[in-house]
């Protein structure tokens, strides 16, 4: 618990100090949401998961929870999405999913980790670092927390 407190003070602290709107929440209160662009919850990011999104695409059936197809983070499930699901699909660019911790989920957990490589007590793992820069502008920051607070909180 002392733990929680302090990746939530650490990380208001560090909000606060880049000019966002700070925030409190308990670590406690986020719920565990999978990986983005694992669509179907089968832990693999593969052609079942583009023909769900192509069906949300087309209305057929939409998803219900959009964020988990919003893969670079941007708020929006659109094409930029799909792009990044089939170049995942074909290995020719991963996708950040902000797994950090590499559990296949992304928790609170990913938020302790990358607290602790910014803050340099721990660091993270070549995949861990990549999962973490989860806006994709090759930095593990503040940036990268707040983007998976909101995924969590939503």
């Amino acid at each position: 618990m002392k733990i929680t407190k302090m990746v939530a003070g650490l990380f208001a602290s560090a909000v606060m100090a880049c000019s966002f709107t700070a925030f409190t929440a308990s670590a406690d209160s986020f719920s565990i949401k999978f990986m983005k662009g694992d669509l179907n919850g089968d832990e693999v990011i593969n052609v079942t998961d583009m023909n769900i999104m192509n069906a949300h695409f087309k209305l057929i059936k939409p998803l219900e929870d959009p964020t988990v197809a919003d893969l670079n983070w941007d708020g929006k499930v659109n094409v930029t999405d799909r792009l990044l699901m089939s170049q995942h699909i074909k290995c020719q660019k991963a996708i950040h999913t902000g797994d950090a911790d590499g559990d296949n989920a992304v928790t609170s957990d990913d938020i302790t980790a990358i607290s602790k490589h910014i803050q340099g007590k721990k660091a993270l793992s070549k995949s861990g670092k990549y999962a973490a820069d989860v806006n994709g502008d090759g930095k593990i920051n503040v940036t990268d927390i707040a983007k998976i607070a909101a995924y969590l909180k939503a």
